[in-house]
């Protein structure tokens, strides 16, 4: 028996769309409004337990963090706020036509075959209901390009955060917690400042 994939892009791109605007992207938002709430506090520290090693976070170090949600918050716009139809027809006339095409077929195209791949061809030219903007999300899919500028900026604040900190000593007596990774030029660092400096220029 062989499969109908002809309903299948539709199936997973509605599941998709449908997880990204109900799920995911409030989580995301009421995660991010957290975690910026945090970077705006001077004095926040936080410490996670693992064994006999405690790690701190501290303020700048929750800026990569903000910027992997931003980043995916923007790619769930994307899925969500587009429409993606390669048909309007929810029978996918066009596909069923081009499912059966040989590469012998092209030199003498039928006419329904000609225009599903027309049809195709342009899904990427404006208007198309490939690239159609989805009622109601005109201005998320506008914010997307500053949601990743705010990525940029707060890897890059990040970074200069990991720099000022490069070869600080820290009292263990009275903080006996370790950061993620150490940024200085000594044998036991993980990170050269020269890395990150060139990583923020580079940005």
């Amino acid at each position: 028996m062989q499969r109908d994939l002809t309903a299948a892009p539709k199936s997973v791109l509605t599941m998709a769309q449908d997880v990204s605007e109900r799920i995911l992207i409030p989580k995301l938002d009421s995660t991010i409004k957290a975690l910026e709430t945090i970077s705006a506090h001077p004095a926040f520290r936080f410490r996670i337990e693992q064994g006999d090693k405690t790690w701190r976070l501290d303020r700048d170090e929750v800026e990569p963090i903000l910027a992997t949600l931003k980043i995916t918050k923007a790619l769930a716009i994307l899925v969500a706020g587009y429409a993606w139809r390669t048909e309007t027809d929810e029978n996918y006339p066009y596909l069923k036509t081009l499912t059966h095409l040989d590469w012998a077929d092209l030199d003498s195209l039928k006419p329904e075959q000609k225009e599903a791949l027309d049809h195709y061809t342009a899904l990427l030219q404006r208007g198309s209901t490939f690239t159609r903007i989805r009622t109601g999300w005109e201005e998320r899919v506008a914010s997307i390009p500053d949601l990743l500028n705010q990525a940029v900026e707060h890897v890059q604040a990040g970074l200069a955060y990991g720099i000022s900190m490069s070869d600080k000593t820290i009292d263990k007596k009275t903080d006996p917690s370790v950061d993620p990774y150490i940024v200085g030029t000594g044998e036991n660092a993980d990170v050269d400042p020269a890395d990150l400096r060139t990583a923020i220029d580079r940005l």
